[in-house]
């Protein structure tokens, strides 16, 4: 038989949630479908490191890979530090 375009489409696809240690999705769903973006924030006294924003893909995975909340310097003094 014929495949329709709709069942082509990603719309179902679902990504399982992101979680990351000592940090959070800024504004969580419920769930998260082809195409959904989520923009993480760390814990106070964490840094942020990897790209603060990622994307739910067709193949269920985020992209680009979830960052990582390091422990530590403050972002701004290790910048400053650089400068001295």
């Amino acid at each position: 038989g014929f495949v329709s375009l709709n069942t082509l489409s990603l719309s179902g696809v679902v990504c399982p949630a992101p979680q990351i240690q000592n940090g959070r999705v800024a504004v969580p769903k419920p769930r998260y479908t082809h195409r959904d973006s989520v923009t993480f924030k760390c814990r106070r006294g964490f840094t942020l490191r990897g790209h603060p924003t990622s994307q739910c893909q067709g193949d269920r995975r985020w992209h680009p890979p979830l960052p990582v909340c390091e422990q530590g310097k403050n972002q701004l003094l290790a910048l400053l530090g650089l400068h001295i």
